[in-house]
């Protein structure tokens, strides 16, 4: 029984790892990208911004077609409105005498009650208004509605394109770091060889207990740089699982090579001089202004006539029974023109005009703004990625040449021609330039990440 129990809790054991293996999700930067875009909040709410953009085309084209309104009332009147009259002689009064008693061109009078109304009655109207001409506000706000339309896509492109470049960038270090989780592992195991064979030749009285000692100071100073890159790895998939919005408690594995293809130069002198046109920020400003340029001409607007026209129907009755017959019935219809002419605003449509015409000056100077920038920001871009993939070159040979460089080491080591300090020292260098190389990978990647992002080119665009 008691033989058992290890058995028991290693199986245990070994499951547990087994079922947190199969549960941990695996990501690679495609994956990571596409995850990242479907749960960010700020694209979420891009996205009803475009709805709402939308709807305003709709409410501005509103604005040229006819309104249609009814208005209709059904009366129950509880009591009727009704005024007296007298009438005299000729109004069907009878004659009567006067205070002499002489008949003879006398007459008599009658008091009768007359009702305003009926126990029901009813009205009906449909009015129709029809813009005929507004001084052109019309479609200015049309034109305006669309720019506002085409700006919101355009600024939601513009958002999602830094989500996108905001993802490679967590994608990217949560990568390096497992990378540099490899390398000092492999640093480690050179260590853990390296002690086993010295110990082996101390064993056969080849080596002395000093060597052996300082082969152990070797390994277990191979720890700490090991256990800093596990943290430092776990640090980077929390905040990448907070970019995809999952939880950090979920499991989850980067996967993928620190690899990159040269952007030939062809390419980056296309992509570059095409940047002012590509850019979705840009875009958007861009719509900004003809927003700008039309709420100027819709505020010229107001100094012109507007013209409507109207058309009005009316069903009106009034009867005792609510059976509403012919003759209890009535129709009415017209149609006319108005005009409406601002004649005096002390001064407000004159302000009106020369606020927009503010606003559409500044809209082109920050557009004009924004495009040196962009300039700018693509010769930085290319100019940092040029420089990574020389880096990424320069690092591959150095990297290759310390792996070189171990190899005789060691083998030199082991014939009694190296020194063990020597042997360590390329151990640590052949360590440093696996990192470096790494590291430059990593640079390279972002650099050219922040490059497409920078010239306008999109997520699955190719070059």
């Amino acid at each position: 029984m008691t033989n058992r129990l290890p058995v028991s809790i290693a199986v245990g054991a070994l499951l547990t790892m087994a079922l947190a293996a199969a549960a941990e999700e695996t990501y690679d930067l495609a994956r990571a990208v596409e995850r990242a875009i479907e749960a960010n909040r700020t694209l979420r709410i891009q996205a009803v911004e475009e709805e709402k953009a939308g709807a305003k085309v709709r409410e501005a084209w509103a604005g040229a077609f006819p309104r249609i309104d009814f208005f209709g009332t059904m009366n129950r009147n509880l009591e009727v409105q009704s005024t007296f009259i007298q009438t005299f002689g000729g109004f069907g009064g009878e004659t009567g005498a006067d205070s002499t008693g002489d008949k003879s061109g006398s007459t008599g009078s009658e008091i009768i009650k007359l009702k305003f109304g009926a126990d029901y009655d009813y009205l009906f109207n449909v009015r129709l208004r029809q813009p005929l001409w507004l001084g052109g506000k019309v479609g200015a706000a049309v034109r305006a509605a669309r720019a506002y339309n085409r700006s919101t896509k355009s600024g939601g492109r513009a958002v999602m394109a830094s989500v996108v470049l905001q993802t490679k960038i967590l994608f990217y270090t949560a990568l390096l770091s497992g990378k540099v989780i490899d390398v000092f592992e492999a640093a480690r195991d050179r260590a853990e060889r390296h002690l086993e064979s010295v110990r082996l030749k101390r064993d056969h009285g080849l080596v002395s207990d000093f060597e052996l000692l300082r082969a152990r100071v070797a390994r277990a100073g191979a720890d700490p740089p090991l256990i800093e890159a596990r943290n430092r790895y776990e640090k980077a998939l929390n905040k990448l699982k907070v970019d995809l919005a999952l939880p950090l408690e979920e499991a989850i594995e980067v996967r993928g090579e620190l690899d990159f293809t040269p952007v030939p130069e062809r390419i980056l002198d296309e992509r570059g001089a095409a940047a002012v046109e590509t850019r979705h920020d840009r875009k958007a400003l861009e719509f900004q202004a003809k927003l700008s340029e039309q709420a100027l001409r819709a505020a010229r607007g107001d100094r012109y006539p507007n013209f409507y026209l109207l058309g009005a129907y009316s069903l009106s009755g009034a009867s005792d029974d609510l059976r509403f017959n012919s003759d209890e019935r009535a129709t009415a219809s017209s149609a006319s023109i108005e005009v409406s002419l601002p004649l005096w605003t002390s001064g407000a449509t004159t302000a009106k005009i020369r606020q927009a015409r503010a606003d559409y000056a500044i809209a082109r100077l920050r557009l004009e703004l924004l495009d040196e920038q962009i300039r700018e920001q693509v010769t930085a871009a290319r100019l940092d990625l040029e420089s990574a993939q020389e880096q990424v070159e320069a690092n591959r040979e150095a990297f290759e040449l310390a792996h070189e460089a171990y190899e005789i080491a060691e083998s030199r080591y082991e014939n009694g021609l190296l020194s063990q300090i020597d042997l360590l020292d390329v151990n640590d260098t052949l360590t440093e330039a696996r990192i470096n190389l790494l590291r430059s990978l990593f640079t390279v990647l972002t650099a050219r990440a922040n490059w497409e992002n920078t010239v306008g080119i999109d997520w699955g665009e190719t070059w």
